[in-house]
């Protein structure tokens, strides 16, 4: 969040010539994504890591690597479009 926020801030000021209307506002939301972002990879690292190793071992050890692999395909597609998603949100917000 930081490198957005360091963006948004250099072209308003440098470019625009427009003061952050509201400073501190800007200060608490980069302090609330930053709790959030902690908090979901702390339920990502207990919760959904775990998961996904355990049916990892189970598709290898019962020899289906076909399903492992389109499992693993799955997956990282939609971790793509979820961060192009993300982008898009932040880019929206920046306007």
């Amino acid at each position: 969040m930081l490198p957005v926020d360091l963006k948004v801030i250099f072209f308003r000021e440098f470019f625009f010539r427009q003061p952050l209307p509201y400073p501190w506002g800007i200060v608490g939301g980069f302090v609330f994504v930053i709790v959030g972002l902690a908090k979901f990879f702390v339920v990502l690292e207990m919760a959904l890591s775990p998961i996904f190793e355990s049916i990892a071992r189970e598709f290898a050890r019962k020899g289906l690597m076909a399903s492992l692999l389109i499992s693993a395909f799955a997956l990282g597609f939609g971790t793509t479009l979820a961060e192009l998603a993300g982008i898009a949100c932040a880019d929206k917000a920046v306007e």
